[in-house]
């Protein structure tokens, strides 16, 4: 009741019972359990959960719990799963492990970015962080040189010269970093990323 929102990776577990959602009414729970529905639910695995007295629950005066055949003294489950799936493409994580997600269309690159300068593409670079992206020497090179305004654009489906698509973010680069005895190098963007199903 508080406001907040809450991640797509947490919350009360529910099931469908007679056509309606309601929490599940658990006497114990593990955390590989915990582990097993957040895989179920395409999320790597588990972190923790709660056990939460019925009275206590958020859902309590909303979704009406009934416990049959069991001990009066249930509790509500609250799980939280670990979101930070790295290289996985959120848009397609139900699908069944026989069915390979698409190479192209939304959500099919999550990961990728683009670097512009002035307003013209030069290269591209992976995201691997809210606010960082990863790039090659030679591509951070071509971008200082086209220009001084550096920006990266996420979540756009295609290239075009006419407008941004519905699930584009643009942020601008305030530091380019290369990694010590490497050639890899870090865009810091001026802002965080809004992680979603297409970025």
């Amino acid at each position: 009741p508080t406001g907040d929102l809450i991640p797509l990776s947490q919350g009360m577990l529910l099931i469908n019972q007679e056509q309606a959602w309601k929490p599940l009414c658990a006497v114990k729970f593990s955390n590989s359990l915990a582990t097993n529905v957040c895989r179920y639910m395409g999320w790597p695995s588990g972190i923790k959960y709660d056990l939460i007295d019925t009275h206590d629950s958020p859902l309590n005066e909303t979704v009406e719990t009934q416990v049959q055949g069991r001990s009066s003294s249930c509790y509500h489950v609250n799980i939280e799963c670990e979101d930070d799936n790295c290289g996985a493409r959120p848009m397609y994580r139900n699908l069944p492990s026989s069915t390979p997600a698409p190479l192209s269309g939304p959500g099919s690159w999550p990961w990728h970015a683009n670097f512009f300068n002035e307003g013209e593409y030069v290269c591209g670079g992976s995201i691997v962080h809210k606010v960082f992206v990863l790039t090659d020497l030679s591509c951070a090179k071509m971008v200082v040189q086209a220009g001084s305004f550096i920006t990266v654009l996420v979540g756009q489906e295609k290239r075009t010269n006419v407008g941004l698509g519905p699930y584009s973010q643009l942020r601008v680069v305030v530091s380019l970093k290369v990694v010590q005895g490497s050639t890899v190098v870090l865009a810091q963007m001026d802002r965080e990323l809004e992680f979603n199903d297409h970025v």
